[in-house]
C-alpha cells in the first residue's frame, strides 16, 4: 500500500464542522504551512482543526476564499532578494573566497542596495498588492527570515559600486550625527573583519570603530529596504496587514533588529533564538498580532501541545504549523495538536482579555554590543572566523550562553522577562522595568551611561554579567571602567553575577537554589515582577515558566507550564529529586500554593478541584486566581 496516500487517508475521518466563515486573528487561526499546495488547498480535517493556511505568493487566492478558509500571503515582495539560501552558487563562491581573500568575491548576490533589485521588489510587492487587493486574508508578509547575510552568519559582503555609494552617505550622516568619527573618504573594505580581530590585539581604535560602523550600515540597509516596501504597501493598500516572519533579532552580520522594524508591521514572528521573542513581546503595540511557529519533532510525544501551550502563554495570537507533509505522515503530532489547540481556544474563549506581556526584569541589548561580543569570541578563531556562523554563536558564543542562563533562571524565579535596546532605557523604564540585566554589555559610550544612571537614580537596580563597557563607540577604551563608576554612585542598587551563572541551565533540574534565591531577593524590589503563586509536586524539583494578566475585576489569570527545553528530555539528570523523562511522558499531579485569602477557578484542565490537578504531559495548569469573597 502507499504509505503516502495511506497517511493523506487518515486526513478523511470524520471531523468537526467547519467554520461558517474565515477566522480572524481574535479567533486564534493556526496557518498549517502547505508543502503539499499541488493537492488541494487544504484537507477537510485540517480546515475544520486549525482554520488556516499560508498562500503562495502566485498562488490563486479564490479556493481558499470559496473554502472559508483564512490566509497570510508568503513572501509578498519576493523571497530570494531578502532571504539568501547557502545553496551550491553560494559555497562555491564562499570557499573561494575563503581560500583567496578576494575582496572583488565580496558581493551580495542579489545586493539589496542595487537599483535593479530595488525596483524588482517594488514590481513584485505592487503586484501582490493588487492580485490580492480584494482578498487580502489576515495579511501578507513582507519576507520570511530575512537577513543580509545567510541566516545571519558572518560574511563581509557586500563591496559592490552600490553599497560603497550607499556606505559613503551613510558615513556622512554618522559624521554629522556625532555618531562616527571616520573620514569622509573611508572606504567599506577597509572595515574588515580581518582588520577588526588584529586591532584588538594591538589596541588601535579606528578599525573597531569602521569594523562596528559598517556593522551598522549592513543592518541599516536590510532596514531601509524593508522601510521601503512598507511604505509601498501602505500607499497602495492603506489597509493590507503586513508582517515579517522567521525573525532571529540582530546578529552581528544580519538578521533585523526588532526594535526598529516593529513599527512597520501589523504581524510577526520571531523563532525562539537569543532574546528575539522577549524583545517583540515587549515592544509590540496593543494592535500587532504575534505569530508562532511548531517545527515536528520526532523524538518527544509532548513537544507541540508544550509548543502550543508555551506559545499561547507567552502572548502568541496564533500559531503556524510546519508543515502538512509533517501532519500526514505522523498521525500522532497531528491528534496532539488538533486536542491542545482546540483546548486553547477553549480557554480563550473563558478569558478572551489574556494578553500577558514581560515586566518587571528586562535584558537591555545593543547592536554593538552584539557584534563586538562576536568580534571578541571569533578572535580566538584566528582567521577561520567565516566558520563561525550564527548557528555556532547561539550556542557558544559567550554573550549568548549567559543570555540563555538568565532569562531560564529570571522565569524558574517567576518572573516575565522582557528585552528592551539600551537606547530606550531611561528614569521612565522603572515603572514597568525595575530591574534590567546587563548581559555583555562591552559597548558604553557616555549617552548610555547617561541612560543607566538615570535608571539608577531613580530607583532601578541592575543585575551584570561580562564585561561592562569595555569600549565605547569609537572603539576606545574608557579612562575609568563603568562598572566602578557605577557602583561608586550607587552601590546598593548593582549586583554582578560571574561564571557561575552560566552553568545554571545545566544544573537547574538538580540543584541552582542559590543563584535562584539571590535573584529572587532581587526581584522582590517589586513585588509586582514575579508570580504570586507557584506549583508544587512531590518528590520533585520541576521549573515552571509562569505568566499572567489581570481582568477589569482584579481577577488574574494564571497559568504555568513544566519548563523543560527538548534537550533536557533525554539528559541524565543525576537526581532522586529530579523529573525523570517517564516523569514527563506519564504527566504529573500538582497542587497550586497560592496567597492567603485568595480562591482557585480552574480552566484546564477541565477536571481540576480545589488546589490540584493532574497535568496531562505537555500541557498547563490554567486558572482564575480571584480575593475570597469576605463572609
Amino acid at each position: 500500500m502507499n504509505i503516502g496516500a495511506l497517511a493523506w487517508g487518515l486526513l478523511l475521518l470524520p471531523v468537526q464542522e467547519p467554520p461558517k466563515r474565515p477566522m480572524e486573528w481574535g479567533d486564534f487561526p493556526v496557518f498549517v504551512w502547505r508543502q503539499e499546495r499541488e493537492k488541494q488547498p487544504l484537507d477537510a480535517r485540517l480546515k475544520a482543526s486549525f482554520g488556516a493556511t499560508n498562500l503562495g505568493r502566485d498562488e490563486n487566492a479564490a479556493t481558499l476564499v470559496a473554502d472559508q478558509l483564512a490566509f497570510y500571503v508568503d513572501n509578498a515582495a519576493g523571497r530570494d532578494e531578502l532571504h539568501l539560501d547557502r545553496d551550491d552558487a553560494y559555497e562555491k563562491r564562499f570557499q573561494r573566497w575563503y581560500s583567496s581573500r578576494d575582496d572583488a568575491l565580496l558581493v551580495r548576490q542579489p545586493c539589496l542596495n542595487d537599483p535593479e533589485i530595488r525596483a524588482r521588489l517594488a514590481a513584485t510587492l505592487s503586484r501582490t498588492l493588487e492580485r490580492y487587493g480584494e482578498h487580502p486574508g489576515l495579511g501578507l508578509s513582507l519576507g520570511d527570515e530575512v537577513s543580509f547575510t545567510p541566516y545571519g552568519s558572518p560574511d563581509d559582503s557586500c563591496l559592490c559600486e552600490h553599497c560603497e555609494i550607499h556606505w559613503r552617505e551613510f558615513l556622512r550622516r554618522e559624521v554629522l550625527a556625532g555618531s562616527c568619527s571616520l573620514p569622509l573618504d573611508f572606504t567599506l573594505a577597509r572595515g574588515s573583519t580581518d582588520a577588526a580581530r588584529l586591532a584588538l590585539e594591538t589596541g588601535e581604535s579606528q578599525p573597531i570603530e569602521a569594523w562596528l560602523t559598517r556593522r551598522a550600515f549592513t543592518q541599516a540597509s536590510m532596514q531601509t529596504r524593508l522601510a521601503e516596501l512598507a511604505l509601498i504597501a501602505r500607499n497602495s493598500q492603506p489597509s493590507a496587514h503586513l508582517g515579517l516572519l522567521g525573525g532571529i533579532g540582530r546578529s552581528a552580520f544580519g538578521g533585523v533588529a526588532i526594535e526598529r522594524v516593529l513599527p512597520l508591521l501589523d504581524f510577526i514572528e520571531c523563532y525562539r533564538v537569543g532574546d528575539a521573542r522577549e524583545s517583540m513581546f515587549t515592544l509590540r503595540a496593543d494592535d500587532q498580532r504575534v505569530v508562532q511557529t511548531i517545527f515536528f519533532d520526532e523524538l518527544h510525544r509532548a513537544a507541540p501541545a508544550w509548543f502550543a501551550w508555551e506559545s499561547w502563554m507567552r502572548g502568541a495570537d496564533g500559531l503556524v504549523i510546519w508543515s502538512d507533509r509533517d501532519l500526514a505522515r505522523a498521525p500522532r503530532y497531528l491528534e496532539t495538536l488538533e486536542r491542545s489547540v482546540g483546548q486553547i481556544r477553549t480557554v480563550r474563549e473563558r478569558a478572551p482579555w489574556y494578553r500577558p506581556a514581560p515586566r518587571g526584569v528586562a535584558v537591555v541589548n545593543d547592536g554593538n554590543s552584539i557584534a563586538f561580543g562576536w568580534l571578541v569570541d571569533a578572535a580566538l578563531d584566528g582567521p577561520t572566523w567565516p566558520h563561525r556562523r550564527q548557528g555556532w554563536q547561539e550556542q557558544h558564543g559567550s554573550r549568548e550562553r549567559s543570555l540563555r542562563a538568565w532569562l531560564r533562571l529570571l522565569e524558574d524565579c517567576g518572573a516575565m522577562p522582557g528585552a528592551l535596546p539600551l537606547e530606550r532605557v531611561g528614569a521612565e523604564t522603572v515603572a514597568r522595568f525595575p530591574v534590567l540585566v546587563l548581559n555583555h554589555l562591552r559597548v558604553l559610550d557616555a549617552p548610555g551611561m547617561e541612560r543607566l544612571e538615570a535608571f539608577l537614580s531613580a530607583s532601578g537596580k541592575l543585575l551584570v554579567r561580562g564585561e561592562l563597557g569595555r569600549i565605547d563607540r569609537f572603539g576606545r577604551a574608557p579612562l575609568n571602567p563603568p562598572l566602578e563608576e557605577l557602583q561608586r554612585r550607587h552601590p546598593d542598587s548593582i549586583f554582578e553575577f560571574g561564571a557561575e551563572l552560566d552553568g545554571y541551565p545545566a544544573e537547574r533540574l538538580g540543584g541552582g537554589a542559590g543563584l535562584r534565591e539571590r535573584a529572587t531577593k532581587i526581584l522582590r524590589h517589586d513585588p509586582k515582577s514575579l508570580a504570586p503563586w507557584r506549583m508544587q509536586v512531590d518528590g520533585a524539583c520541576w521549573p515552571w515558566i509562569r505568566s499572567w494578566s489581570q481582568s477589569a475585576d482584579g481577577s488574574l489569570l494564571c497559568v504555568s507550564l513544566p519548563n523543560f527545553a527538548p534537550a533536557e528530555l533525554d539528559r541524565d539528570l543525576g537526581s532522586q529529586t529530579s523529573p525523570t523523562r517517564e516523569d514527563q511522558e506519564r504527566g504529573l499531579s500538582a497542587i497550586a500554593v497560592v496567597p492567603e485569602g485568595f480562591e482557585v477557578h480552574w480552566l484546564h484542565p477541565p477536571n481540576a478541584s480545589g488546589l490540584q490537578c493532574n497535568l496531562p504531559c505537555g500541557e498547563p495548569a490554567v486558572f482564575l486566581l480571584q480575593a475570597r469573597p469576605s463572609k
